[in-house]
Formats: C-alpha cells, structure tokens, sequence
C-alpha cells in the first residue's frame, strides 16, 4: 500500500504516489536552482510543468488516476535531466547525451509571435512546414471565394500556442528542456533587438495585434448572439411543437374533431396503444433533442450528455419499432377480399314501370361542417365522436331471362377469409322493395366494432329486355355502372321512364 499526494501541476489537479512526488520535487527543484538566476528562469519553469501535466495526461488517459514513478520517469526521459546544463545556464545538448526522443507530429496552433491579425497564417504555415508568406498569398487570392470567411472559422477554432511547450509542438520540435530553454531565450533576445532597435515597428505591430483582438472579440460576441437566438429559435419550436401534440392527442385540443375516436374506427383496439406510444416517441424524441440543443446554444453548454444522447435514440428506435410493427400488422388485415351476395327477385314487376328512389340515411342532427367526403366514404365528425359511413353504388345491366333481379352484394377487407365472411355479413342493408318501389339508401354505417375494411355496397339491377324503369333524380349520385343505348349519359335517363332494349336503358320519348 502507497501513500497518495495531490498536487496542483499547470493549474491541473493530479493524484500521485509519495516516491514519484519526491522524484518530481526534486527534479523541479533542481531546475528551479538551475535558472533562478536568469531573467527567463520562471518562464521556463513554468513551460517545464506544462509539459509534465501534458504528458501525465497522456499517459493516465482513463484507466489509471494515480500518478506512478514510471510516469515521472518516462517525463523525465523525455524533457531531459538538470544536469544536463551548466553552471551558467547555457544549453549543453551540443555534447551532452541527448534525451529520450519522443515521435510526436506536428500541432495545429495560433502563431501569436508572428501574425498580422490572428496568426492562422503563420500557424498554418508551421504546421505544414512551408513558407507562411504562400499561404498568405493563397489567402490574397480566395479572397472572394470565401476566403475571409475561412479566416474567421479557422481563427475561432483553431487555439493560440501560448506556453512555450505549444509553440514548440507546432514546429513539430520535441519539447525537451533544451529546446524549451533555447526557444525562451530566443523569444527573450528578440524583445530586447524589438526594444531596442525597432520601436517604431512594435508599437505598430502591438496595434494590429491589438486591433485584430479587438475583431476577433466583436466577432466571438456576434457568433454568441447568433447561436443564443438559434437556441432561443429551437426551444419555441420544440416547445410550441410538444404542448400542440399533447393537447391535441391525450386532451383533443381546440379541435372540432375527437382524435381518440377517429381511431377506434380505422384502427384494432390491440394496436392502438402500442400506435400511439410508438408515434409519440418517433414524433416528440427528435423535438426533445432539439430542445436540448436549444439550451445548450443559450447556455453555452459543451457537455456531450453521452447517455441522454444514448437514452434518446434507443426511445427513438424503440418507438420506430412499435410504429412498424402496428404499421405492418394493420396492413395484414387488408390481405383478402371477401364478399356476399343476396339475390332478389322482383317477380310482380313483370308488365309494371320499376320505380328507383333514394334516401338520405345519415342522422338528422349531423354537423354539415365536419363533414369530411372521401369519394366512396363519408366521415361524419364532432367533438365527442366519430362516424364512418359507405356509399351505396347502383349497377343497371341487361338480364337474361324475363325476370327482374336484385343483387346485394357486399365486399371487404380482412385478414382472413372467415373474419371478411363476417364482416360483410354484418354491412346494413341499403334495400327496402315494396310493391314496384325500390327505394335505396344512399349510405351505410360502418360500425365501430367492425372498424375500417374498406366495406362495399353494390346493388346489381339486371332488367330484361323491354322492362321499364323510372329512375328518380337524386339516384344519379350514385350510379355506378349502368348499360344505356346510344350516346345518352346518366342526365338523360334520371327523371324519365326508360326501356331496357337490347343495347341497354334508352329514354321513352313521348
């Protein structure tokens, strides 16, 4: 069992073991003598425990949390040892064994000791290890090809080399403590020929320096007001979007029409629960992330959130899931076409005028303004409830023996044979004879229970050949199919008697 330390490196807070701490103690305390009477001494100190964080960094990743010896020394063996330099303080890696070298490429940065806005140029440059004043020339002439836009991007994200240890990464040198005393002293005799020799020149560049922060800034705060009223624009919709889906699903909302019932009748009571959750995560889960992205943009939040990220999309599947599988399931209650048929025969019409009506059987009391027709369906919708209704269809052919007959047949939809056999069974009768009066029903309910199954009612009427028919006006909205002589159209047989001939119904003109 070890004893632990915590210690505060680079302003970064590190576990480790009492024998590698006296090893780093020692080691900065060694270095600390070495420069301390030097004017670039603390800079270079400074550097040196930047490189330890950065390489302790490295090494711990996620698995370990405690510094060890082998640590420190393998930092060690990459920075180089005090003992190295002399008593003046002068580097002696020209005849002094060089440190462990450690492969490391090159670093993206900032150059910020020689820029003329924000150093992206000269940090690129360094990067790619050409000559900066190309790619300032290359700058020069995408210039109105986005090219100050590319500027502006690559001056946000990419960071500023600030320690020495950065700047030395982005030679793509090895940050050793010789390089990195040599690189401070440098930077050190330059300020002292800018002071001395070109003060006119500092003071410029300091300007643009500072002008070019000054941009830089202005811009940072614009992106901020940018990104704040996207955020601000993402948690309206979103939250507009998921209190109109609540109210609209679970409360019916302001809406005329009960969703709840519209439903139950196209829909099987076993998929309507397992529907609605799966719609509502296919439909409110993307909207939820949009919220979420909101806040982060207004609040600046950098947190991945990995497991509400996680949580998110497994719902997501989940309800897509459940919204294929209601999907698929509902569509296989369409896989068969079934039918029955009744046949009446009118024989007491035999020498008289058939007479065809049509009655309206919708309740009196529905509502005309939610009324919503669908060409072969009408649905009947209010507040409270739902009612779906069939269109009759009237066929008129040409019979084949001297009897007048009426077929009933009825057609639907289903998942088997026996369960359509059932349902069609079930569809109301639209037909009432009585006496030479056959009167229809223009619509036919379509019980809840029963649901949706694309229920048909076809009245078949085959006429002999010189029988005679009267069909009222208000039958013409339903005509189906019907065999007429000639050029006449539906218009010229309704509200006139007509004689089934051998080409099919003709007027009797007077």
């Amino acid at each position: 069992m070890k004893k632990t330390l915590t210690i505060n490196l680079w302003g970064q807070v590190y576990h480790i073991d009492e024998d590698a701490y006296q090893i780093l103690q020692n080691y900065l305390t060694k270095l600390e003598n070495q420069f301390s009477g030097t004017e670039e001494g603390k800079e270079i100190l400074g550097d040196v425990e930047a490189r330890f964080a950065e390489i302790f960094k490295e090494r711990l990743g996620t698995a370990r949390e405690v510094v060890n010896k082998d640590d420190v020394d393998y930092s060690v063996g990459i920075i180089g040892t005090p003992e190295d330099f002399g008593v003046t303080g002068e580097s002696k890696s020209d005849t002094q064994p060089e440190s462990k070298k450690e492969s490391k490429s090159r670093r993206l940065y900032r150059n910020p000791d020689d820029r003329i806005l924000g150093g992206v140029c000269s940090g690129l440059a360094a990067y790619f290890n050409i000559d900066q004043v190309i790619v300032r020339i290359i700058l020069i002439i995408t210039f109105f090809f986005s090219g100050p836009l590319i500027y502006l991007v690559l001056w946000i994200v990419i960071p500023e080399a600030k320690t020495t240890a950065q700047k030395l990464e982005m030679k793509g040198e090895p940050v050793t403590l010789s390089n990195i005393e040599k690189n401070i002293k440098e930077e050190f005799g330059k300020v002292k020929e800018n002071l001395t020799s070109n003060k006119t020149k500092g003071r410029a560049r300091n300007f643009a320096n500072h002008f070019g922060d000054v941009i830089l800034s202005i811009l940072k705060i614009l992106f901020r007001i940018f990104t704040v009223s996207i955020g601000i624009i993402f948690i309206l919709i979103g939250t507009g979007f998921l209190i109109a889906f609540t109210a609209g699903v679970f409360f019916e909302g302001s809406s005329n029409i009960s969703f709840t019932e519209l439903i139950y009748s196209f829909v099987d009571n076993s998929l309507i629960i397992p529907g609605i959750i799966g719609l509502c995560l296919v439909l409110c889960i993307p909207v939820i992330s949009l919220i979420i992205t909101g806040v982060r943009f207004i609040f600046g939040i950098r947190h991945s959130f990995k497991y509400v990220k996680r949580t998110l999309a497994f719902s997501f599947l989940f309800g897509l899931i459940l919204v294929t599988f209601v999907a698929v399931n509902h569509f296989l209650n369409f896989r068969y076409v079934c039918n029955t048929n009744q046949l009446i025969a009118v024989d007491s019409l035999k020498t008289r005028t058939l007479v065809i009506n049509i009655s309206d059987s919708l309740p009196a009391d529905n509502n005309v303004e939610n009324n919503m027709d669908f060409d072969k369906y009408l649905l009947l919708a209010s507040e409270k409830d739902c009612n779906l209704y069939g269109k009759t269809a009237l066929n008129i052919k040409i019979g084949n023996d001297s009897t007048i007959k009426i077929s009933d047949d009825r057609q639907c939809r289903s998942s088997s044979k026996k369960t359509g056999n059932l349902i069609a069974k079930n569809i109301p009768s639209v037909i009432q004879v009585k006496d030479s009066v056959v009167s229809l029903s223009k619509y036919f309910k379509i019980s809840k229970e029963a649901k949706f199954h694309v229920q048909q009612q076809i009245i078949v009427l085959n006429m002999p050949v010189n029988s005679k028919i009267f069909i009222n006006k208000n039958v013409e909205e339903i005509l189906n199919n019907v065999e007429i002589s000639g050029n006449y159209s539906y218009s010229d047989i309704v509200g006139k008697t007509c004689k089934m001939t051998s080409s099919g119904l003709e007027p009797i003109l007077n």
